[in-house]
C-alpha cells in the first residue's frame, strides 16, 4: 500500500521524505524536490514558501509526529511579528464591487503623483497632506478588498511606468505591513513613504531614466543619486515621519551591503526600508519597461528567493511577502487541468494553492469566453492550476483582459 500523503506544509518534519508532488516551484538550485529532510532549516524554509501542503511518502521516511513548542518571551521583535498568522482579511466587499472603488483609488493615486513630480520641477513642496490622503485610501480598499488592488497593479502602461511603480509598491508595502500587525497611523505611513520612494527619479535625465539599452557607467552612477535628491526634496517638509524619509533613502539598501547610496548591512537597514526593497523589487521585474519585458508574478517571486539565498534580501520579510501574495497571486495567468486559461481573480487565506480564476480562454476550442469566476477550493471542483503561462503565446493581452474584469 502507497505510503504517499498529503500534510499541511505546517506538520513537516525532519525525517520525512518529501515526493515530487506539489512543490514544483521551489527553486531547483536551492532544495532538492525530492528526498528525506535532513535539516531543520529546510522544513523552516519550506514552512515560509506561502504553500499549504506538501506530499510526503511514509514509507520512505517519517509520519507525522506532534511536537510540543516551548514558549517565548520577550521584546517584539521582527521574529515575533513573523510569527503571528498570516491570515488574508476576510474581504468587507466583494471583488466587483470594490474593483470599482479600487480603480478610482488608482487614478487619484496616480494623479498625485503626476502632479507631485510637476511640482518639483516647478519648485513647489510636495504635499504631504494630499499623500497621506492618498495612502489612508490605498489602506481602505485594501481592508475592503485587497484583491481589487492587487489585479490592478497588473495593469500598465510603458510610457506611464514611474507613477505606476510608485503606486503599485505603496499597495504591495500596505499589505505586507498590514500582514505584520502594522496598523493605523503607522501603516499610513509606511504606505505614503513607498507612495512617494522615487520622488528623486524627477531630477534624472529622461534619456537615462527612459534608455532602451544598457547603461553606462557613468549614466548608472547618475542614475544611483535618485535616491540622494529624493532624501533632498523629503527632507524640506516640516515634521516629517522618519520611517518615510528612510524608505526613500534606503530602499536600492542591500543586506550584503551591496546596495546603495550608503552600503548599508543587515540590520543597519531599518526594519520598514528592507521591507520597501522586496515591494520595489517585485513591481520592478514584473513590469514591462523600455529596456525589458516582465516576467510573470511567479517567477518573480522564485527569482527573488533565489536572490534571498545570496543575501541580498531579508528572507523572513521575502517569505512574509510570498505567504501575502500566495505563490498565484493576483493577475498571474494561468493554465488550468480542464484545459482553460485564467486570470488569478483572488486567493483565499487558507488554500492559497486553490485561487479563484476568472475563466477567459478555451484552449479545447481555441475561443475567448465571456469571463466567469471559477472557486478552485469548491469542494465539488477537481480543477487544479497547471502552471503559470505566457498569455502572449496564446495571443492574448493580460491588459486587456484585466480591464474587463468584473
Amino acid at each position: 500500500m502507497s505510503g504517499i500523503k498529503s500534510i499541511p506544509v505546517s506538520q513537516l518534519q525532519v525525517g520525512m521524505y518529501i515526493t515530487s508532488a506539489k512543490n514544483n516551484w521551489i527553486p531547483s538550485n536551492n532544495l532538492s524536490r525530492e528526498g528525506v529532510v535532513r535539516d531543520p532549516k529546510i522544513v523552516r524554509y519550506i514552512q515560509m514558501m506561502g504553500i499549504e501542503e506538501i506530499c510526503i511518502d511514509t514509507d520512505k521516511g517519517t509520519d507525522i509526529v506532534i511536537h510540543k513548542k516551548p514558549s517565548k518571551t520577550g521584546e517584539q521583535s521582527l521574529a515575533n511579528l513573523l510569527s503571528a498568522p498570516c491570515d488574508r482579511p476576510q474581504p468587507k466587499k466583494g471583488f466587483s464591487e470594490e474593483l470599482l472603488a479600487a480603480r478610482k483609488v488608482q487614478t487619484a493615486g496616480l494623479d498625485f503623483i503626476n502632479k507631485t513630480l510637476g511640482n518639483i520641477q516647478l519648485g513647489k513642496p510636495i504635499d504631504i497632506d494630499s499623500a497621506q490622503e492618498v495612502a489612508c485610501d490605498i489602506v481602505e480598499s485594501l481592508n475592503n478588498n485587497q484583491n481589487a488592488l492587487l489585479c490592478l497593479t497588473q495593469l500598465r502602461q510603458k510610457d506611464q511606468y514611474l507613477l505606476e511603480h510608485s503606486f503599485n509598491v505603496s499597495v504591495f508595502m500596505g499589505i505586507l505591513a498590514a500582514s505584520m500587525n502594522f496598523h493605523g497611523d503607522e501603516l499610513d505611513r509606511l504606505v505614503t513613504g513607498a507612495l512617494l520612494h522615487d520622488v528623486g527619479k524627477v531630477d534624472i535625465d529622461d534619456a537615462i531614466l527612459h534608455k532602451p539599452g544598457k547603461l553606462t557607467a557613468e549614466e548608472w552612477q547618475e542614475m544611483r543619486k535618485h535616491v540622494t535628491y529624493g532624501e533632498k526634496y523629503l527632507n524640506k517638509i516640516p515634521g516629517l515621519a522618519p520611517e518615510i524619509l528612510d524608505i526613500c533613502a534606503h530602499h536600492h539598501e542591500r543586506l550584503d551591503g551591496s546596495g546603495y547610496p550608503r552600503g548599508l548591512r543587515a540590520e543597519e537597514i531599518p526594519i520598514h526600508s528592507r521591507m520597501s526593497s522586496i515591494a520595489d523589487i517585485y513591481d520592478a521585474v514584473t513590469a514591462d519597461r523600455v529596456y525589458h519585458h516582465g516576467i510573470s508574478p511567479a517567477l518573480a517571486l522564485r527569482n527573488m528567493l533565489e536572490w534571498s539565498e545570496q543575501d541580498s534580501l531579508d528572507k523572513e520579510l521575502l517569505y512574509q511577502f510570498i505567504r501575502c501574495l500566495s505563490i498565484y497571486p493576483q493577475g498571474s495567468f494561468v493554465l488550468l487541468s480542464n484545459q482553460k486559461l485564467g486570470v488569478v481573480q483572488s486567493v483565499h487565506a487558507k488554500l492559497m494553492h486553490k485561487p479563484v480564476v476568472s475563466i477567459v480562454y478555451n484552449l479545447a476550442k481555441k475561443i475567448r469566453v465571456p469571463h466567469f469566476p471559477l472557486d478552485l477550493s469548491a469542494s465539488n471542483c477537481a480543477v487544479k492550476i497547471e502552471r503559470v503561462v505566457d498569455p502572449k503565446d496564446y495571443g492574448l493581452d493580460l491588459q486587456e483582459l484585466l480591464q474587463t474584469m468584473r
